[in-house]
C-alpha cells in the first residue's frame, strides 16, 4: 500500500517537474513579449523624436525674447535678457529692423535701473553688439541715473557702438570714483578714435589703477598720441609684467601680443627696438610670431589703424 501511494506521488512529482519549466518559460516569453519589447521600442521612438526637435527647434527671435524679458517670470527675464547678448554678438554685427529697434528701446525703459539691474546690464550690453548706433542717446541718457554697478556695461557699450557724439560724456567719467568705470570709458574712447579725447586720455596715463594706464596708453597710441610711450616700453618688458603676480603666463602673452600692436602704431625707435627684440627672442612662439608679422606689416603699410584693445583685462 505504501509502495502504490509512493509511486503514485512519485509520478506526482514527476509531471511536476516535467511540466514546471515550460510554465515558467512561458511566463518569460510573454513578459518580454508584452512587456519589455513594447517598452524598449517606446523609449526609442521617444529618444529619436526628442533628438529630432532639437535639431530641428529654431532659435529664438529677438522679438520672442524681448517678449520674455518684458513679459516673463523673473529667472526667464533675465536669462532672455542674456541670450539676446549671445545672439546678438556676432562678426559681422545683425541688423535689427526698426521695430526691434523700438522694442529694444522700449524694454530698456521699461526694467527698473534699480530692481532690474541684471537686466539692464545685458540689455545695454546686446544694444552695443549691435553696433548700432540709434542706442547712443538713450545710453547716454541713462548713464546720468543708472547706478555704479551697472554704468560700466553701459560706458562698454557706447564704445562698440561708434557714435562719436557719445566722447565728451565718455571723457567725464573718466575722473569717475569707480575703477571699472574709468577703465571701460578709457577702451570706449579708444575705441570711438576722437582726436578732442586725447587730452583726456593723457590724464589717465596718470591714473592709480595700472590696467587704466596701460589701456590710455594704448588708446593713445590708436589716435596717433605717443604720450604713453614710457608706458608701452614697460608692457613690452616681461620683467616688469612678472612684478604682477596676479597675472598669469596666457594673459601675460596676449598683454604682450596687444602692447606689440599698439607700438606698432608709433614711429618710435625704442619702441621699434623692443618689438624685435621679443621678435628673435622671447620665450613664447606666439608672441615671437605677432611681433614679427606686426614687423613686416609695418614695412608693407606705413602708419595703419591696428584693431587693438585691451578690453577684459582684470588685475
Amino acid at each position: 500500500m505504501f509502495k502504490d501511494d509512493d509511486k503514485q506521488n512519485e509520478g506526482e512529482n514527476v509531471d511536476r517537474e516535467g511540466t514546471a519549466p515550460p510554465r515558467q518559460g512561458l511566463r518569460r516569453v510573454m513578459l518580454f513579449s508584452f512587456f519589455v519589447v513594447p517598452f524598449c521600442i517606446a523609449a526609442l521612438g521617444v529618444a529619436l523624436f526628442t533628438g529630432v526637435c532639437m535639431l530641428t527647434m529654431d532659435a529664438p527671435s529677438i522679438s520672442s525674447l524681448l517678449d520674455d524679458v518684458r513679459h516673463g517670470y523673473s529667472n526667464k527675464r533675465w536669462q532672455a535678457a542674456y541670450q539676446l547678448v549671445a545672439l546678438l554678438d556676432t562678426s559681422p554685427p545683425v541688423r535689427l529692423s526698426e521695430d526691434d529697434v523700438a522694442r529694444f528701446k522700449d524694454t530698456f525703459a521699461e526694467a527698473d535701473p534699480n530692481t532690474d539691474q541684471e537686466i539692464r546690464q545685458y540689455l545695454a550690453l546686446a544694444m552695443g553688439c549691435t553696433r548700432n548706433s540709434a542706442f547712443a542717446p538713450l545710453l547716454l541718457n541713462a548713464l546720468a541715473t543708472e547706478p555704479e554697478v551697472s554704468k560700466p556695461f553701459i560706458v562698454r557699450s557706447l564704445g562698440r557702438l561708434g557714435d562719436p557724439a557719445a566722447a565728451p560724456m565718455l571723457a567725464t567719467y573718466l575722473g569717475d570714483e569707480t575703477p571699472s568705470v574709468r577703465l571701460e570709458s578709457v577702451i570706449a574712447l579708444g575705441a570711438l578714435g576722437v582726436p578732442e579725447s586725447v587730452g583726456a586720455l593723457q590724464l589717465a596715463l596718470e591714473d592709480s589703477e595700472p590696467n587704466i594706464q596701460w589701456d590710455a596708453a594704448i588708446a593713445l597710441a590708436k589716435l596717433g598720441d605717443g604720450a604713453g610711450q614710457p608706458t608701452l616700453l614697460a608692457l613690452l618688458d616681461r620683467a616688469y609684467l612678472a612684478t604682477f603676480p596676479e597675472i598669469d603666463p596666457s594673459e601675460t602673452n596676449r598683454i604682450l601680443g596687444v602692447a606689440i600692436q599698439a607700438g606698432a602704431l608709433l614711429n618710435d625707435p625704442a619702441l621699434e627696438r623692443a618689438i624685435a627684440q621679443l621678435a628673435s627672442s622671447d620665450s613664447n612662439m606666439t608672441v615671437r610670431q605677432i611681433a614679427s608679422e606686426t614687423i613686416k606689416y609695418r614695412k608693407v603699410v606705413a602708419n595703419q589703424n591696428l584693431p587693438i584693445s585691451l578690453e577684459g583685462q582684470g588685475i
